[in-house]
């Protein structure tokens, strides 16, 4: 949120059970109902970082302002803090009064200094994007165990028969199961795929059965012939979940 005073980051999270905030270090731990502790990542580290790298950015673009940050956690499930962190912590209910309590002592933006702000930082946004995971952890891609995963029991490898994916452990079939090896490839891999490498990630043999399943999933087609190629087009919501 930019004000004239002050832009303001809110880190919220989703984390339902009890939340102990403990000091020296600073820890945040989740408890659950039958006594279990486990460590949580540190939002306000989380949120130091996107203060840092705003502020950094905003010195860019010749922009002087204070930021603040806020915690807040959507569910109102118990919070035990030992003592008072650096900053803001509450549930998500409490943020609008928060941010109306807020003091506006100087006024550093003017109204249309905050819309331009506000239009620049939406242009400069870029979605993340992690794909594909071998470059970024270093992956060989003969170490990837090629096949189709059930998308009932999660057990590696259907086989095509009769005109439909089978599942050799649980015995489940479906037409269009090759659709999540594609997907897979795309985050894996790279986001295009030719039909001789989409036999091998499917352990398909039959090429013109390999022709006509990629003909009929979501995906485009580009070149002709052997160097024709397949491109794989992800979901938005897989980008952000993916961290």
């Amino acid at each position: 949120m930019i004000t004239p005073a002050f832009i303001v980051i809110s880190e919220v999270k989703n984390i339902a059970e009890k939340i102990i905030i403990k000091s020296k270090p600073l820890q945040f731990i989740k408890e659950y109902s039958t006594g279990k502790r486990v460590p949580l990542q540190n939002p306000i580290v989380e949120l130091e970082r996107k203060i840092y790298l705003l502020d950094s950015w905003l010195k860019r673009q010749k922009v002087e302002i204070p930021i603040k940050g806020i915690v807040a956690f959507a569910y109102n499930n118990e919070l035990s803090i030992e003592e008072n962190p650096s900053m803001d912590i509450m549930f998500t209910n409490e943020v609008a009064a928060h941010l109306r309590s807020l003091q506006v002592n100087k006024e550093l933006l003017y109204k249309s200094e905050i819309h331009s702000l506000a239009r620049k930082i939406v242009k400069y946004h870029q979605e993340y994007n992690p794909f594909p995971l071998i470059k970024r952890y270093n992956i060989h891609p003969a170490h990837i165990i090629p096949g189709v995963i059930c998308s009932k029991c999660d057990q590696l490898k259907m086989n095509w028969l009769q005109k439909k994916w089978r599942c050799p452990h649980c015995g489940h079939t479906g037409k269009n199961d090759h659709e999540g090896a594609l997907k897979d490839w795309s985050m894996l891999v790279k986001n295009n795929i030719t039909n001789r490498e989409f036999r091998y990630f499917t352990q398909l043999e039959n090429r013109n059965t390999a022709k006509k399943l990629l003909a009929r999933s979501p995906i485009e087609l580009s070149g002709n012939g052997r160097a024709s190629k397949y491109e794989i087009v992800l979901d938005p919501f897989i980008h952000t979940e993916v961290k």
